[in-house]
């Protein structure tokens, strides 16, 4: 991302008292048009500034715009917004919701059209037109809709509060991937949008006030979240991102967390081959860095194992199973919902070898478990009822399947939403059911003697 250095440059840094002093006798003595920006890195600041702005402007007439979703033409939405009224200053925050990405925020078509439009502004407008945004997206304008910007009247920095985005970052970066998967549809949108701000406005401090391996954390719950979302070319680009950079940093640990994720997506699009080199990598880190007694090394084996099921290597994806059982159950216990996942995992394993009643009972076991800990509205309680229904279909038991199979589709509908590719999977399993129960039920009776 570039910084405003070059701008900044312009600027003699006031305290933010003089700032907001000459900011309103910016606003008090147009007498026209006039562009003011307003440099602030946090949302809520803004507010703040908004209103003490109004509070020193008491007897002007200003219109506040909030822009809450993405839009193309700034100067289309003032004319909309604005109608015939007339303004004596308008005040216009939320612009970050139309800059994509910081890295390619220059580029973007709401920029060229700032460019584009830059003489209308004037037309449309007879009062100064303040704008608050973040640095990346003032940097944004600077280098990419030059003309824009060199119509300006002034720019007023605020600094960003560091202590605020920080503590941000710590909640969200702090999330476990089970807490992420249980949101809901919309829920998991907001975050994602939450999350990409809240990265704009951290890479928009000074280097001194940034932490690489907070970034990089933060950057793991976007990606597994677009993960999620079955967003698997997103995910696995941030992932590869964060490789690359811990490579580089030799920050190990997040290393092993960001191939362990990437090889998550790629046996999602059952690219075996990749999976297993990145998994036996992230093996090797975490025995390295963490031992091979901790949770999240069982965690790795466990996945590894998953692919090697798929590929019907059993010999090889039990041992591996097993050892990581083991592990929690040394470590932190059995009641746990990573438990439950390999649990889950030797369950099919079993299914797949025919041991139709120990793949029962641990299925079975991992259901009660992920009830306990995560609460039947969860996606991995889900995951544990279609496994479970998965079972009794080979068996030919429709009917237990069907009753299981539609309290799993409730959950995915209300989790992931109706479009979801694994929800559209599990009502096709019902369609299926309900066609062996009819066909079953047309079936003559056996002549008894």
């Amino acid at each position: 991302m570039t910084k405003l250095n070059n701008l900044d440059s312009e600027i003699q840094i006031l305290d933010e008292k003089r700032q907001m002093r000459n900011l309103v006798n910016a606003i008090k003595f147009a007498d026209s048009f006039s562009l003011l920006f307003v440099r602030c890195n946090q949302r809520p600041r803004q507010k703040e500034i908004i209103e003490e702005l109004v509070k020193q402007l008491d007897d002007y007439k200003i219109k506040i715009i909030f822009l809450e979703h993405q839009i193309e033409h700034l100067l289309d939405e003032l004319q909309t917004r604005l109608g015939d009224e007339k303004y004596d200053a308008v005040f216009v925050y939320g612009l970050e919701s139309s800059f994509p990405k910081a890295n390619e925020a220059a580029e973007s078509k709401f920029v060229v059209t700032l460019n584009h439009s830059r003489n209308s502004f004037k037309k449309v407008l007879n009062c100064p037109l303040v704008l608050f945004l973040p640095e990346y997206a003032l940097s944004a304008i600077y280098h990419g809709a030059t003309d824009f910007y060199s119509i300006r009247s002034g720019v007023y920095l605020f600094s960003a509060k560091a202590v605020e985005t920080e503590q941000l970052i710590s909640k969200y970066s702090s999330q476990e991937f089970t807490e992420l998967e249980g949101l809901l549809f919309e829920e998991r949108q907001n975050r994602i949008k939450t999350i990409e701000n809240l990265l704009n406005e951290y890479q928009s401090l000074p280097n001194s006030q940034c932490d690489f391996e907070k970034e990089n954390k933060l950057k793991l719950k976007l990606a597994a979240l677009y993960s999620i979302s079955n967003n698997y070319a997103v995910a696995a680009t941030i992932y590869q991102q964060i490789i690359e950079a811990t490579r580089k940093s030799k920050s190990y640990i997040l290393l092993g967390e960001g191939l362990n994720c990437l090889a998550s997506v790629y046996a999602e699009q059952n690219k075996y081959k990749e999976a297993i080199n990145l998994y036996k990598e992230a093996i090797e880190v975490a025995e390295k860095t963490i031992g091979r007694n901790h949770i999240n090394y069982a965690i790795c084996l466990d996945n590894l194992a998953s692919v090697y099921t798929s590929q019907r290597k059993y010999n090889k994806s039990t041992k591996l199973i097993l050892e990581a059982l083991d592990i929690f159950e040394k470590t932190i216990g059995t009641n746990n919902p990573e438990y439950a996942t390999i649990l889950n995992n030797l369950a099919t394993l079993y299914k797949l070898q025919g041991r139709y009643k120990e793949a029962l009972n641990l299925f079975e076991e991992s259901l009660n478990i992920v009830k306990e800990t995560l609460g039947k509205n969860h996606i991995n309680y889900a995951s544990c009822l279609n496994n479970l229904a998965v079972l009794y279909m080979e068996q030919e038991k429709y009917q237990l399947a069907l009753n299981i199979y539609k309290e799993a589709y409730r959950i995915w509908v209300k989790i992931l939403g109706r479009n979801h590719y694994q929800a559209k999977k599990i009502y096709g399993y019902i369609e299926t059911c309900q066609i062996k129960l009819k066909n079953k039920a047309k079936l003559p009776v056996p002549y008894k003697n």
